[in-house]
């Protein structure tokens, strides 16, 4: 989905680009390294190690910002003229039936895990980026990237 947002950014038909399809990063970055791919678009917590090792280089992240530390002089795809954005975000998720009391009861746990110091300074060490939302906001965001993920599918014929 990533290639895609971007081809169809710079003007590129998604349709066209030829995908390879992998279980997940490490197997996705070995075929980087391999030269079996030109172009791998991974996370940052992904690439973090090959970056600083001098084994990769990155062309642009998908933020609205500049990402701090190894990755500070990477521009932003907007920057290069290509308006494009991908957050990651990892998500807990509660079944829709699941009682008011007990969404409430993680919003607010989740709410106090991510201002905990010991939590930042796990995150950190994984790699992984600050994305402070959580409950009704959270649930928008959601509800906003699915229906324009979906749209995207459609326009590169991957749906009907």
């Amino acid at each position: 989905m990533k290639v895609a947002l971007v081809a169809r950014a710079a003007g590129v038909d998604p349709r066209r680009l030829r995908y390879a399809s992998f279980e997940g990063g490490g197997q996705a970055m070995a075929a980087l390294l391999g030269g079996h791919i030109q172009v791998f678009p991974g996370d940052a917590s992904e690439v973090k190690g090959q970056l600083e090792a001098g084994g990769i280089r990155l062309l642009a992240v998908l933020a609205p910002e500049r990402l701090p530390g190894p990755f500070a002089s990477v521009p932003t795809a907007r920057e290069q003229g290509v308006a494009v954005e991908w957050p990651i975000v990892r998500v807990l998720y509660m079944p829709p039936a699941a009682p008011d009391e007990a969404y409430r009861f993680w919003v607010e746990a989740m709410a106090r895990l991510t201002a905990d110091s010991r939590f930042v300074e796990e995150r950190v060490k994984a790699g992984l980026f600050a994305f402070p939302s959580t409950g009704d906001a959270f649930t928008a965001l959601a509800i906003q990237r699915v229906s324009e993920m979906r749209l995207l599918l459609r326009e590169i014929g991957l749906v009907q």
